[in-house]
């Protein structure tokens, strides 16, 4: 396939895998097109019918490079389709003492980007308020004829976090919410960060990850409710996701969701229990309401180790459906730090 996933080369063989033997293969491309590229294949020994994702053997697509302004790394993206585009939202991170900010970019194919905004999109307000330290995107919805951005806010005196909503007819210009429409309740759930919102049949889904101030790499799964996107309710039966398997570390966060053939699909990462809270798995959850989940495996579907980079660090998923599969954008961390932005595909994983 080229850049934008036309096929311009095929080709079949097959091949015998015999146990404890490297298998040499042949296989002839012919052209369909123009262009050459590499071919990399990875083979994945696991249950029938399990599902993972390939990582894009060019990551990263989006980089400090690829940015203005000099970021200490770009990470955190929220990207969805619309309009013929694929657009994303992200971070800009800072070591100047400054919380991250909120920046705008677009791509023809989700794979080629380009920043669209000469400087940040939302940033962090005035001090003195509760968002007024950083923000990051937590999640992006297009309703009806308005985009409404879901974000993360830090209060810079206490450190505080609350979700706030922030309305555009363009995408571009934005108006936040005066207030926070959602924060944590108590000590047990007092990091509370905003990954997915959704409207399903007329009801919004807010998943949302929580950890006690004790230790913020303890963190659950949770989902809250509404009716207008502004107000919600939280599920009395959260945490709707929490450690079971040791893959999993001590928490699991950042759940990605979309609504696809009828069904709820979750992508999720772990938590270790190091002091960089490392994320290097993701794991796969199913749900029929959006309320009750089920871990599809044991193990993950995807981890550090199957990148084509070996990072240090994959964190952030960010699920998308396209028109011939799934993509899974990630923020790609290496051992600096200067975090970047990814992504992996799956042809199904209904």
């Amino acid at each position: 396939e080229d850049a934008n996933e036309v096929v311009v080369y095929s080709g079949q063989t097959d091949v015998e895998v015999v146990e404890g033997t490297t298998t040499s293969v042949n296989l002839t491309l012919v052209p369909t097109g123009n262009g050459t590229g590499n071919i990399y294949i990875y083979v994945t020994w696991g249950t029938t019918g399990q599902i993972t994702f390939t990582d894009y053997g060019n990551n990263p697509i989006f980089s400090i490079y690829d940015a203005p302004g000099f970021p200490l790394s770009v990470s955190q993206e929220k990207i969805f389709y619309d309009n013929g585009l694929y657009k994303m939202y992200y971070i800009h991170e800072y070591s100047n003492g400054k919380g991250g900010n909120i920046w705008y970019a677009e791509s023809p194919d989700g794979i080629n980007w380009t920043n669209k905004s000469t400087g940040p999109v939302l940033d962090s307000d005035t001090a003195g308020s509760w968002d007024d330290y950083g923000i990051a995107p937590g999640a992006i919805l297009k309703d009806g004829n308005i985009y409404k951005l879901y974000y993360n806010s830090y209060q810079h005196t206490i450190m505080h976090h609350n979700v706030g909503i922030a309305f555009s007819t363009d995408g571009i210009t934005w108006t936040r919410n005066p207030v926070p429409i959602f924060s944590g309740d108590s000590l047990s759930n007092f990091y509370t960060f905003a990954s997915s919102v959704l409207k399903v049949n007329g009801t919004y889904y807010m998943y949302y990850w929580t950890s006690p101030l004790s230790n913020f790499n303890a963190s659950v799964i949770n989902v809250a409710t509404s009716s207008d996107g502004i107000n919600w309710t939280k599920y009395s039966g959260n945490p709707i996701l929490s450690p079971s398997y040791s893959w999993e570390g001590i928490g699991l966060g950042y759940p990605s969701v979309i609504f696809d053939n009828g069904k709820f699909i979750m992508v999720y990462v772990n938590r270790e229990s190091d002091w960089k809270g490392t994320q290097d798995s993701y794991g796969l959850a199913y749900s029929s309401d959006g309320l009750h989940w089920t871990k599809k495996y044991q193990i993950p579907v995807f981890t550090n180790m199957q990148t084509s980079a070996k990072w240090s660090q994959i964190a952030y998923p960010c699920l998308v459906k396209t028109s011939n599969g799934y993509r899974l954008y990630y923020t790609s961390v290496p051992e600096n730090n200067a975090m970047s932005i990814s992504f992996a595909r799956s042809y199904n994983i209904q």
